[in-house]
């Protein structure tokens, strides 16, 4: 929802509730945001321009500055802009009371409540940053990229290992790689955690580099070619291409986009009946991610695997403006805005999913009252 500056112009007296958000008289006090009810993520701080995304209540951004009566925030690695009154500012004293910690296995489930009975959220994995806001029973409740969920305590480790060395370039052999990730876009590798400090060099896109620790403001000390330096943790990726899907080598690319299209949509309606079955991606079973990750890789294009990182491939779309072929992510329980299953779009509001509840692969009109109320967002991969 956006608030209706309308109203302001015309001199209408506009009451909000206090609890509605809180004013932020210091800026330099300010780490972070929490939404208090829903509202429109926009490019710019004015409710004409365009919509990034809508944010559910209880989710945390990070705050970059005030416009006016706007907040700049940074949400899921995209900068814009949300109105005041609907996110209440998270002081740094509170910030400092939460600890930062990190995913010591493999693959850690996030879930939507203190116990395995509750359903997953999403997955994170090995060196994944989580704050810790409180912690019982041998369960922390964390937040994680402004997701706020549930996790076990055992997998958590200590972040001692991310205290911040800014004094400069360390090349000793005895500072461990914890993990290795790779930059999803050209970036400068400095000789400390500012934006100030001195660049190094450049490290190309999908460059692999070993990250030993991390810190609370987004910056994380690496490893590359025996040299130590820091780069921003906003453009670290877990998977080679990044956040962009992958051509492999069947992509043909003089293939028009509309055949493309009509394959994806061809393949799609022939996987119909196919049984669910969590972690498959076909050729005769699939789960929700695992059927549109065969869809694409048809077509010669590699999607990242997981929900949490194929949500964000390709470009947004508005509802009104989908297309066969488009990525479809829905939040299945139809209350907090957490994307936890995704679709394909064919057309006439229709889209073909794997869907768990049915066991099966099938169809669901997205005009029906519950997937009204799951639709989250949408992706273009082929533009």
């Amino acid at each position: 929802m956006d608030f209706n500056i309308k109203n302001i112009l015309l001199g209408t007296a506009v009451i909000l509730p206090a609890t509605m958000g809180l004013s932020i008289s210091n800026a330099d006090t300010i780490q972070n945001l929490t939404i208090n009810k829903s509202v429109n993520f926009r490019v710019a701080p004015n409710v004409n321009s365009t919509k990034i995304d809508k944010l559910k209540k209880g989710q945390t951004v990070e705050y970059l500055g005030k416009s006016g009566n706007w907040y700049k925030i940074k949400y899921n690695g995209r900068t814009g802009y949300i109105y005041k009154t609907y996110a209440s500012a998270v002081s740094t004293t509170e910030a400092s009371n939460n600890s930062l910690k990190y995913v010591n296995c493999s693959s850690l489930n996030l879930r939507s409540g203190a116990g395995t009975n509750y359903s997953i959220i999403k997955v994170l994995y090995k060196g994944t940053n989580v704050t810790v806001l409180s912690s019982s029973n041998n369960w922390s409740k964390v937040s994680v990229n402004g997701t706020i969920g549930y996790v076990s305590s055992t997998y958590l480790s200590s972040a001692s290992e991310a205290t911040e060395d800014t004094s400069s370039n360390n090349n000793s052999s005895t500072e461990n790689v914890q993990y290795y990730r790779y930059t999803s876009s050209k970036i400068n590798f400095r000789q400390s955690s500012s934006t100030s400090s001195s660049v190094l060099y450049q490290l190309p896109k999908n460059t692999k580099v070993g990250v030993v620790s991390t810190t609370s403001t987004g910056w994380a000390k690496v490893k590359h070619n025996n040299t130590y330096g820091y780069v921003s943790t906003t453009y670290l990726s877990q998977n080679q291409t990044g956040l962009d899907a992958e051509k492999d080598s069947n992509y043909d690319s003089s293939t028009s986009k509309s055949e493309k299209i009509s394959k994806i949509v061809s393949v799609a309606k022939s996987k119909l009946g196919c049984k669910y079955v969590r972690g498959s991606e076909g050729p005769t079973t699939f789960d929700c991610t695992g059927l549109t990750y065969y869809l694409y890789k048809q077509i010669g294009i590699t999607l990242p695997r997981g929900t949490a990182e194929q949500k964000s491939v390709g470009t947004y779309v508005a509802k009104s403006d989908l297309q066969p072929g488009d990525l479809v992510y829905l939040d299945t329980k139809g209350d907090d805005g957490i994307i936890d299953h995704a679709a394909i779009y064919i057309g006439n509001d229709t889209i073909i999913h794997a869907n768990s509840a049915a066991g099966k692969v099938g169809t669901s009109n997205l005009n029906t009252a519950y997937y009204k109320k799951a639709y989250v967002s949408a992706r273009r991969v082929l533009n």
